[in-house]
C-alpha cells in the first residue's frame, strides 16, 4: 500500500496552485471585463466621430477635416491597442481556465480530457457573421466572450 504522506503532500500543493490559479482567473475576469467596458466606449466614440463627420460632410482640405482626421486616426490607433491588450488578457484568461481545469481534474483523479484546439469553445467573430440569424459588429462580438 502507498504511503499517504507524499499524496497528502501533493494534494496539499494540488490545493494551493489552485486557490492560487482561481485568485489570478478572478482578477483576469476583472481586468477582462474593465477591457470590454473601455472597448465599447471607444467604439461608440468611434462610431458617433465617424457619424459626425459623415453628416458635416467635411472637406478633406479644410482645417476641420485635418483636425477630424487626426482625432479619428487617434481613436483607431487607442482602438487597436486596446484590441491588441484585450486579446492578450484573453488569451492569459483561457490559459487560467484550462490549468484551473487540469488541476481540479488532478485532484479529482479524472484523466484530462482530449486536447481541444485553443479558441475552439466560442464561434469566431466570422462564424457569428456568416450565421444569417445573428448579425453583429465587432464591438458586440467581444462583449460576448
Amino acid at each position: 500500500m502507498a504511503n499517504p504522506d507524499p499524496l497528502r503532500e501533493e494534494v496539499g500543493v494540488l490545493e494551493r496552485e489552485l486557490a492560487r490559479v482561481e485568485d489570478h482567473l478572478a482578477l483576469t475576469k476583472a481586468e477582462r471585463d474593465e477591457l470590454a467596458i473601455k472597448y465599447s466606449a471607444v467604439c461608440e466614440r468611434l462610431e458617433q466621430s465617424l457619424m459626425k463627420e459623415e453628416g458635416d460632410e467635411v472637406v478633406s482640405g479644410s482645417p476641420e477635416g485635418s483636425e477630424a482626421a487626426r482625432v479619428n486616426a487617434g481613436l483607431r490607433r487607442q482602438l487597436e491597442e486596446e484590441q491588441i491588450a484585450y486579446k492578450r488578457k484573453l488569451q492569459t484568461y483561457q490559459e487560467g481556465q484550462q490549468r484551473q481545469a487540469l488541476l481540479v481534474q488532478k485532484l479529482q483523479g479524472k484523466p484530462p480530457p482530449a486536447s481541444q484546439p485553443a479558441g475552439t469553445s466560442s464561434p469566431t467573430y466570422q462564424q457569428l457573421q456568416r450565421s444569417d440569424s445573428l448579425k453583429i459588429k465587432p464591438c458586440e462580438y467581444y462583449l460576448l466572450l
